[in-house]
């Protein structure tokens, strides 16, 4: 099957974007960008997978509300967006996993309650070239090739082809997730191309027909392959479709998070309210991502 996706991706490679919304209008700057006011700044950053989630619903709550607050919002991966919480150079952080024991432990020492909100459901899917002939596979499959043991597409039943593996770089929750649920928590084997960013694996999948690599659901407005997963459960082949991901028949799902240190900062509070309202619901929807409140 193909599978469209839509992605938001960084516009310069080399520095962080900093994408500003002030008024409802989306305003894109560097980050030599600077603010006077820094009570009306709301900082955000972390995880790429979630950037694109938060940049709508900051756009719906600006609609909503006539807020004056100022968004500053970048990417760098869930690990970054926590370190950043953690060192207070920012006010909340997206991770498209959960927060580690040892990263909650750093808030526990310094005094600070880390308040978590569980914003959506997501799925890891794994994709292939379209001239890819492989249209599902287990786990331990996948597992398989990205620790080395399987190596030719002909060992599944494919082209006689080496395979070529790429996987998000350390650093990134999609990475962290993938390692710890499909990779037993082990490291991948070092022939793996390790990527920046969702685009760069989607980019080298497209261009390479004997790749494979890993995204979630969310994102691209082009065609690729995406394989169904097979389910011990139901003893099936569960393509990542949006209903499937709701029922949970999917095997490989997760959830995306956005976490605040809970102290006395008034800022954030009525966006943070907002984030745990039903006004998220239909904009989770948008960007092709599950309601919790969907899950059955």
């Amino acid at each position: 099957m193909i599978f469209y996706l839509k992605f938001i991706t960084n516009m310069f490679q080399n520095f962080i974007v900093k994408i500003l919304i002030f008024g409802g209008i989306l305003l894109i700057y560097s980050c030599s960008s600077s603010f006077s006011n820094k009570d009306s700044l709301i900082s955000i950053k972390g995880s790429e997978t979630g950037q694109a989630l938060i940049i709508e619903l900051i756009d719906c709550y600006k609609t909503k509300f006539d807020s004056s607050i100022i968004f500053d919002v970048s990417g760098g991966g869930s690990q970054e967006g926590i370190s950043s919480l953690q060192n207070e150079s920012i006010d909340i952080a997206i991770s498209s996993r959960k927060i580690k024991k040892g990263e909650k432990l750093i808030f526990e020492n310094h005094k600070k309650k880390i308040v978590e909100i569980p914003l959506a459901k997501d799925a890891l899917i794994m994709i292939v070239n379209n001239h890819n002939m492989i249209k599902n596979m287990t786990v331990q499959q996948i597992n398989d090739i990205y620790k080395g043991k399987i190596t030719n597409w002909s060992q599944l039943g494919g082209e006689d082809l080496e395979i070529f593996a790429c996987s998000r770089s350390f650093g990134s929750g999609t990475y962290d997730f993938f390692k710890q649920n499909v990779l037993s928590n082990s490291e991948p084997d070092t022939n793996v191309f390790l990527m920046p960013d969702a685009q760069s694996v989607f980019n080298f999948v497209e261009s390479n027909r004997n790749a494979i690599g890993y995204l979630g659901s969310s994102n691209l407005d082009q065609t690729i392959n995406v394989l169904s997963i097979f389910n011990p459960a139901n003893n099936q082949f569960v393509y990542p479709s949006v209903e499937n991901i709701k029922s949970n028949k999917y095997p490989i799902t997760r959830t995306l998070y956005v976490y605040y240190v809970d102290k006395n900062q008034s800022k954030i509070v009525e966006f943070t309210t907002f984030l745990n309202s039903k006004y998220i619901k239909p904009v989770i929807n948008k960007v092709g991502l599950v309601s919790l409140n969907d899950i059955y």
